[in-house]
């Protein structure tokens, strides 16, 4: 069985693609069909960034 791996960059860790594959090919033509799919967005950051509210928090 294999599975898809993916590493946008050094800053972010490996994230793994739902869906296992019986072969390394059937692996690699699903990454391949999955990358052309993947949709970018690119937004504007302000130069002085407001603190973030918290939209979840965690009981325990």
């Amino acid at each position: 069985m294999y599975a898809i791996w993916v590493k946008i960059d050094e800053t972010l860790p490996w994230i793994e693609l739902s869906g296992k594959y019986q072969t390394e090919k059937e692996a690699r033509k699903m990454a391949k069909e999955l990358l052309s799919k993947i949709r970018i967005r690119i937004v504007k950051v302000e130069k002085e960034r407001r603190q973030m509210k918290a939209v979840v928090t965690v009981k325990r």
